[in-house]
């Protein structure tokens, strides 16, 4: 018995095809939704803070997406194994959004240096109102607007991108894993 059970599993199946697959795919759904929102004007209104039914309403569509497909690379994972343990589902998840990361970090860079380049710019404004606001002293300000320009640089967003898709998918992979594992 335990020899038809070795015998059914495939140690050699690779996760790459189903991380690549879904990865793809979840990003360029999220490069579609942003494409959407920065033409309608609503990306803009996110950004601002101003949390209106599309803001909430796409987040809410990102999230589905991306536990639909780390949930599909998984289990097309555990179709090509024969079995599936909990570390093997953390890595097709973990691996499907670093895929995501690395398209969508690619993708932000182009999108905030080239269709978006006043993006810097835009945060920057927004985020001196905030601390004009917030009381913040004049000197105050210039050094918080010094950390700021940093963390709304393309380089930067790109780098978060490949950093946050990776840290979403282990953290959806880490549940999933817990439902989807056969061993």
């Amino acid at each position: 018995m335990l020899d038809q059970e070795f015998n059914s599993v495939n140690p050699n199946a690779s996760v790459w095809p189903h991380a690549l697959r879904n990865g793809l795919i979840w990003a360029l759904i999220a490069i579609v939704m942003q494409l959407t929102m920065y033409y309608t004007g609503s990306l803009e209104e996110t950004l601002s803070g101003t949390y209106s039914t599309v803001t909430v309403f796409s987040s809410i569509v990102s999230f589905l997406v991306a536990i639909w497909f780390i949930r599909s690379a998984i289990v097309a994972y555990r179709e090509d194994l024969g079995a599936l343990t909990f570390g093997n589902a953390v890595k097709a998840g973990a691996a499907t959004g670093v895929i995501y990361g690395l398209i969508l970090g690619i993708w932000s860079f182009v999108f905030y240096t080239f269709m978006f380049p006043d993006f810097q710019e835009f945060m920057q404004e927004m985020m001196y109102a905030q601390y004009e606001e917030a009381g913040m002293d004049e000197d105050a300000i210039e050094t918080a607007m010094g950390f700021a320009s940093m963390f709304t640089s393309p380089g930067y967003l790109a780098i978060m991108s490949v950093i946050g898709g990776a840290i979403t998918a282990t953290i959806v992979s880490l549940i999933a894993g817990i439902f989807l594992k056969t061993e």
